[in-house]
């Protein structure tokens, strides 16, 4: 069981990091910015955009 979760963070790790790159701390900081302001009321938006 120890073997299978260090193999899963050895492997979730790069992915984490490229994750954080790409998408940046602006990005972090305005998304929890707006769901602050507006909670779920914009969730249709995401969904739509999304589809």
């Amino acid at each position: 069981m120890a073997n299978k979760l260090s193999n899963f963070l050895k492997t979730l790790g790069p992915g984490i990091l490229f994750a954080s790159t790409a998408i940046g701390v602006s990005h972090l900081v305005q998304s929890t910015r707006a769901g602050a302001e507006y909670g779920f009321e914009l969730l249709w938006l995401v969904l739509l955009t999304n589809l």
